[in-house]
C-alpha cells in the first residue's frame, strides 16, 4: 500500500511531539534551566552587598577586630567610627597629633608676625627640628591600637585617610611658609624679592571658550583720600585682566565707591552694566567703628544681568565676645551669564576669629546650602576677603570639607559645624590650579611687616564648574598715591570653566 504523506501543519509555536522525544526542547529547556540558575546568583550576590552597604556604610571604612564576646576566629565588623574601633582610636590620635603640631607652628607664626611688626629680632626656631607630618600621624596611630587582642587588624578607610591628608597637608604648608618666612629674615634674594613687593604674575591670557572670570578685590577704604587715583589704576587692571564679575569689599557707601570704580571703567573701555552694594560695617549701625572708617560695604560690577528679584542677602552681625564690633552682610546675587545663571556671593568675614567660626558654620553655610536647594544654577561661587591666614585655617573646614572629613579634622570651629550638609563642598580655586604658589594677596605693599597671606578667596562649587586658572595681580605703585599699590590687597583673578555649556 502507498502512504501519501500529510503536509505539515502551519508552525503555532506548540508542538504534538513529547518534550522527552524532541531533542530540541530538551536543549532550550536546559539552556533555560542554566540562564534562570545565573540569573538568581546574580540576583543574591547584588542582594547581599546592597545589605552589606546599608550595614555597613562604606566596607573601605570597615574595621576587622577581635571581639571577646564571639568567636575568636571569627572576626567582628565594627564601623570605624564606633567606640570599640580601633580605626576610631587612630584616627583620634592622628588628627590629635597633627593639631598639636599645627599649634606649635601656628605660634611660631604668630611670635614672627609680633617680631615684625615691632620690628624686632625673629624668634629663635623650635628646640628640635619637627618630624616630617605623616610620621607624627603614623607614630600616634601605632600607639593608639598598641594592646589590641590578638587578631585586631586596623583598615585604613576613605574616610581616615581624607581625613589625615587634609591634616598632613596644613601642616605642611604652615611649615613651608615659616620657611619662606625665615628666607625673608635672613636677607638674600627673599628678602630682596619682598621688599620690591615681587609677588604678582603677569595679566592672564585671554579667556577661553566657556570660560566665566571672577576676581576679589578690596578696596582698602581707610585710604579714602588716594581713592581717586587707586580706583584709576584698579580701572585698569579690570580692564587689563577683562574680568566679568568683581566682588568687592571694603566699599564706601558714601560716596559709592562700587559706582564710582563702574565708571572709571567704563572711561578705561570696559563696561560693567550692572551692580549691586549692600552696607555692611561701620557707619554706627553695628557700634564703634575704628577711627577714620566709614560706612562700608560689599559690592559686585558685573558684565551678565543681576535680577533684584534674585538677590539674597546674610546678615553677620557681631557676637557678643567678639572683638570686632562691626556688622557684616553677604550679597548673593544671580548672574544670567551666557552659560546659565550662577550664584555669586560677595563676601568680608569678620577679623575675629571665634565670629569667623560663628560666621561660617551658624550663617553662610546654612544659607548657601538653602539656596543651593532651591534654584537650578550652574553653581555658586564664594568670592571675597575672608581675612584666612596662615595661622588660622579652621573656619572655611565648614565649606570646603565634607561632614565626616570636617568631625575627623576637627578644630577650634569643628564643633560648630553643620552635622549635615546640603550641598557638596566647595573647592578653593587657587588650591586648587596652583597649589604649590603662596597666592598671597595682602599686605600690600609689604611694607606693613606682616606676613604674606592669601585672606582673599575665590571657592566654586558645582558640578558645572572647575577652576582652571588663577593669578593675582596688582603690586605695582600708583603714581601720585604716596608710594601706595593700588590697594593693600592684590586683585586675586580666577578662571572657570564652564562643563555644562
Amino acid at each position: 500500500m502507498q502512504h501519501r504523506r500529510q503536509p505539515l501543519p502551519a508552525y503555532s509555536g506548540a508542538t504534538t511531539l513529547r518534550h522527552d522525544d524532541d531533542k530540541h526542547a530538551k536543549h532550550l529547556h536546559a539552556r533555560t534551566r542554566k540562564l534562570w540558575f545565573a540569573a538568581a546568583v546574580v540576583g543574591i550576590v547584588v542582594l547581599v552587598m546592597g545589605a552589606r552597604a546599608l550595614l555597613l556604610p562604606s566596607l573601605v571604612e570597615v574595621e576587622v577586630t577581635h571581639s571577646t564576646t564571639t568567636d575568636p576566629a571569627r572576626p567582628q565588623y565594627v564601623h570605624p567610627l564606633d567606640d570599640r574601633s580601633a580605626t576610631r582610636r587612630a584616627v583620634e590620635a592622628s588628627a590629635a597629633a597633627l593639631r598639636r603640631e599645627l599649634s606649635r607652628a601656628y605660634g611660631q607664626a604668630q611670635k614672627r608676625v609680633r617680631a615684625r611688626k615691632n620690628r624686632a629680632a625673629p624668634p629663635p626656631p623650635p628646640a628640635e627640628e619637627p618630624r616630617p607630618a605623616r610620621a607624627v600621624a603614623a607614630a600616634a596611630a601605632r600607639g593608639a591600637v598598641d594592646g589590641l587582642a590578638a587578631g585586631g587588624e586596623v583598615i585604613d578607610g576613605t574616610t581616615r585617610r581624607r581625613a589625615m591628608d587634609v591634616l598632613v597637608a596644613r601642616v605642611d604648608a604652615t611649615r613651608d611658609e615659616a620657611a619662606r618666612q625665615a628666607a625673608i629674615d635672613a636677607g638674600g634674594a627673599a628678602r630682596d624679592a619682598y621688599r620690591a613687593n615681587d609677588f604678582c604674575d603677569a595679566v592672564p591670557a585671554p579667556k577661553t571658550p566657556h570660560t566665566l572670570r571672577v576676581a576679589s578685590l578690596n578696596l582698602w577704604q581707610p585710604a579714602a583720600d588716594t581713592w581717586p587715583r587707586r580706583r584709576a589704576a584698579l580701572a585698569r587692571l579690570l580692564r587689563d585682566a577683562d574680568v566679568d564679575v568683581v566682588a568687592l569689599q571694603e566699599a564706601r557707601g558714601e560716596p559709592r565707591w562700587v559706582d564710582e570704580l563702574r565708571e572709571a571703567c567704563a572711561a578705561e573701555g570696559l563696561e560693567f552694566p550692572h551692580s549691586r552694594y549692600v552696607p555692611g560695617t561701620g557707619g554706627g549701625a553695628g557700634g564703634a567703628a575704628p577711627p577714620g572708617w566709614a560706612e562700608e560695604g560689599v559690592g559686585v560690577l558685573s558684565k551678565f544681568p543681576l535680577p533684584r528679584d534674585d538677590d539674597a542677602l546674610a546678615p553677620m552681625p557681631p557676637a557678643a565676645r567678639s572683638s570686632d564690633r562691626n556688622p557684616r552682610t553677604a550679597l548673593g546675587v544671580l548672574a544670567e551669564t551666557p552659560f546659565g545663571n550662577l550664584r555669586v556671593v560677595a563676601a568680608h568675614l569678620s577679623y575675629d576669629r571665634r565670629q569667623q567660626c560663628d560666621s561660617v558654620s551658624t550663617i553662610l553655610r546654612p544659607w548657601l546650602d538653602a539656596l543651593w536647594g532651591r534654584e537650578e544654577a550652574l553653581g555658586q561661587v564664594l568670592v571675597g576677603d575672608l581675612n584666612t591666614y596662615p595661622d588660622y585655617e579652621w573656619p572655611l573646614d565648614a565649606l570646603t570639607l565634607e561632614p565626616e572629613i570636617l568631625r575627623l579634622v576637627g578644630g577650634p570651629c569643628a564643633a560648630d559645624a553643620p552635622l549635615v550638609l546640603e550641598g557638596p563642598p566647595f573647592v578653593d580655586a587657587w588650591a586648587r590650579t596652583r597649589p604649590l604658589d603662596s597666592g598671597a594677596t595682602f599686605p600690600n605693599p609689604e611694607t606693613m611687616n606682616l606676613d604674606a597671606a592669601r585672606p582673599d578667596r575665590v571657592l566654586a562649587r558645582g558640578l558645572g564648574l572647575r577652576p582652571r586658572a588663577a593669578a593675582v595681580l596688582g603690586c605695582d605703585l600708583v603714581d601720585g598715591a604716596k608710594g601706595h599699590a593700588p590697594s593693600d590687597h592684590r586683585l586675586l583673578v580666577v578662571d572657570l570653566e564652564v562643563l555644562a555649556a
